[in-house]
């Protein structure tokens, strides 16, 4: 499956590529560089937030993974969103429980791995508890980009109803 989803990042780059040379490449914001956040490359160091929560001109790495955490109440829904081109690299999203296998490439509650721009979660706490969770922002290690600059905002809110017909 992986041979499958580095394809269309592989085909996104050697068009940029192409359009660079015919110089009709779009204008670029890339830039990368270090965010006021870090470090928050672990669970351990995730960057505590509180929402709602809105930043811009983030920067993640692939050696290099961003945490936040928050807690969310029961009952609660979060959302975040994060926007970025995937034209320059493929960002990933995942939310874990802080204080359980957190991190883990399958312990995450709830996961946005897109081959397209910008990610979302929306994860709702069933639980009967406040959860600490942990947001962890990645670059997909086959994206030939080292980093991508991103902006994130994260809600935590009572979910929304259903409208009943």
């Amino acid at each position: 499956m992986t041979m499958f989803r580095t394809l269309p990042a592989t085909l996104s780059l050697l068009a940029l590529a192409l359009s660079m040379l015919a110089g009709t490449a779009p204008a670029a914001t890339f830039q990368c560089g270090e965010d006021s956040f870090e470090d928050n490359d672990t669970c351990g160091t995730a960057r505590r937030i509180t929402a709602p929560f809105s930043a811009a001109g983030l920067a993640v790495y692939k050696l290099d993974n961003d945490y936040y955490s928050l807690r969310i109440p029961p009952g609660e829904e979060l959302k975040v969103d994060l926007f970025f081109s995937h034209q320059i690299a493929d960002v990933d999203l995942f939310v874990y429980d802080l204080n359980g296998a957190c991190g883990g490439l399958l312990t995450y509650l709830a996961n946005s791995t897109s081959s397209s721009n910008d990610e979302d979660i929306t994860w709702l706490n069933t639980g009967s508890t406040p959860l600490d969770v942990a947001i962890k922002v990645l670059v997909f290690p086959g994206s030939i980009a080292q980093c991508n600059n991103y902006d994130m905002q994260v809600t935590v809110a009572a979910p929304v109803a259903p409208c009943d017909p």
